[in-house]
This record gives structure tokens, sequence and C-alpha cells, in this order.
């Protein structure tokens, strides 16, 4: 089942958020607590990438969720090889992240007997809300539970401009490694179009490499 603002309000108080990370928290936690439902966070990404990011991301939102009080339930589940087998490889990949982190997120609040989910994923305007609110529905219907949507991004400016305030770490890519090389996909090009500008300079660099490498073989001997 899919609710939204005006549902799922009805002696449902409890929900579980998930919660992409610390910057995206803000202002859906807000927003859910003026409404008066209580909240438990819930951390499950396996998409980000590195492990150093992951780590940091994950001890951002633990710290966030501490310095509100409201508990919060961590997977810290990692595995790098096993997401690209199922995720990456895709061309829909960003769906499929959706339906791994929602899906999970459906069947933990179903397992800690709170009836009504939600993700921060919605605070964000680059992601797709609509595949987001589809998936999230159909998580729910699974998993007997229901998904909570609201449009989160009227308050972007107001959450972004509240994590600079507080020093929260402020991410600079999604998460996963191809969403990393898609924010470098300028540089790259720069870089490539620097060094190997035409197949004839290219051959002429690995020429003079070759010469150089002689002629350091020739030192040491």
């Amino acid at each position: 089942m899919n609710c939204g603002e005006g549902g799922c309000r009805k002696n449902r108080r409890e929900i579980l958020l998930h919660s992409c990370c610390a910057v995206c928290t803000i202002f859906p936690e807000k927003r859910l607590e003026e409404d008066g439902w209580e909240i438990t966070g819930f951390f499950y990404n396996p998409n980000i990438h590195p492990f150093t990011e992951f780590e940091r991301r994950l001890f951002a939102v633990r710290d966030y969720y501490r310095n509100i009080a409201t508990p919060l339930v961590i997977d810290a589940h990692y595995d790098v090889l096993e997401y690209l087998k199922t995720v990456t490889v895709n061309e829909r990949r960003c769906e499929r992240c959706y339906r791994l982190r929602l899906f999970d997120s459906a069947k933990r609040a179903r397992s800690l007997g709170i009836t009504v989910f939600s993700t921060t994923l919605l605070f964000s305007v680059h992601q797709d809300h609509d595949a987001i609110r589809e998936i999230g529905a159909e998580a729910a219907r699974e998993h007997g539970v229901d998904f909570y949507y609201e449009d989160f991004r009227k308050g972007w400016e107001e959450g972004t401009r509240a994590s600079r305030d507080r020093g929260i770490y402020r991410q600079k890519y999604c998460g996963c490694i191809a969403s990393e090389e898609e924010r470098f996909k300028k540089r790259i090009e720069r870089l490539q179009n620097h060094l190997m500008p035409s197949e004839e300079t290219g051959e002429k660099r690995a020429r003079a490499i070759g010469i150089l490498t002689s002629r350091a073989e020739r030192r040491s001997s």
C-alpha cells in the first residue's frame, strides 16, 4: 500500500525512516516529527563505495540520530562485489538500487512491528521520485506494511543549509562507483584529451617512453 500526506495517519504513529545519509535526513525527520510520527531511523546502504566513504556516511547518520535522541537501527552490510553483480552492471541500476534498499527497509519495518516506512531518498532533487514511490509501494505490499510518500524536495534548501550550519559531512556523489565516475566524467574527458589528443601523438609518446626506458636500462647495467 502507498500512503502519503493525509493518509496512513489514524492509529499509526510509528514509522521506520530509511536514511541514505545525514544531510538528506534533516528535513524529512523534522517534517515527520512535526506531524506526530514516532521515528526509528534505519541505515542500510550497501551502495556506498569505497568503504571509507561508507564508513564516513554511516558515522554521520549515527551521530545525527544521537544528537536528536532518536533510535537508529544499523545494518552495516557491505559487499562491493555482490552489489556490482546485482545492481551496477544493469543499465537501470538506480531503480535496482532503490529496490534493494526499499525492500529491505519494508522487511525491517515488519520485523520491528512498525507498519509504516519511508525514505530520505525523497529529499533529494537528484533522485527519481516516481520510481521510488512505485518501488516503495511494491515493497510495502510484499511485506504487509505501508509506504509513506511525501515530496520532501520542498525542503531542499532548508535541509542543505542546516547541514552546512551544523558541520555535517556532505558527500559529493550518490554512492556507488558508477555515480562517482559520472561525477568525474568531464574531468576524465579533459584528462584523456590532454594526454591522448590523437593516435599519432599517442604513438610518439609510446616511442618516447621506449627510448627513456632503454636509456635507463643502459645506465643501470
